[in-house]
């Protein structure tokens, strides 16, 4: 009778384990198949490159260089008012004789001149729209003597050839006067305003 009971006790034991290890093999399966499910989901979620806005290295689009493709020679000849005039720091190639060397690269002052706005533009930056408003602006040589900046009084001077086009003699006093506006490429083909300065 022991024997019997011994018995049909390693019997359910034995028949308890199997079933654990049934329940945990199904356990197992329905989690890989339950990962195997959101990973799907996340691949069905994450951009390719068939997704409107997503670049396809082999079909890249090719931009003009400029102010991402804002046409500003539409504001030449608007006239706008000079409101800020300052003196900034720069980097010439030129020497203080005028010539040019290669590979030199000496500190100068510069005078910027720059106008009230001249338009708004609005553009996309990391998914937030901004606005960017777009000035004219000159700048002009300064000239390094006796230990001090100044400008040149040479008549032909760019800074003295636009104080006679302003009608003022002194450089604080271009503040307040009308320019009339020019767009301008430099040698990387990037348009900026400026403004007609002789």
């Amino acid at each position: 009778m022991i024997k019997k009971q011994y018995q049909q006790s390693q019997d359910h034991r034995q028949l308890s384990e199997w079933a654990n290890e049934k329940t945990i093999n199904a356990l197992n399966e329905l989690e890989a198949e339950e990962n195997k499910m959101e990973e799907q989901d996340v691949k069905q979620n994450e951009p390719t490159t068939e997704q409107p806005g997503q670049p396809d290295i082999n079909n890249l689009k090719v931009f003009e260089a400029g102010t991402g493709g804002v046409d500003l020679t539409e504001f030449e000849g608007t006239r706008v008012k000079i409101v800020g005039v300052e003196i900034i720091d720069s980097i010439s190639s030129y020497d203080e004789t005028g010539h040019f060397q290669e590979g030199l690269k000496r500190p100068v002052k510069k005078i910027k001149v720059v106008t009230d706005p001249v338009t708004t533009i609005e553009a996309n930056k990391d998914g937030k729209i901004e606005k960017y408003v777009i000035k004219a602006s000159e700048l002009f040589n300064m000239t390094y003597k006796d230990n001090q900046w100044g400008i040149s009084a040479h008549p032909k001077a760019a800074i003295q050839k636009f104080l006679v086009r302003q009608k003022v003699r002194d450089v604080k006093d271009l503040v307040g006067t009308m320019v009339t506006v020019k767009a301008v490429e430099n040698k990387d083909g990037k348009v900026f305003l400026g403004f007609i300065t002789e």
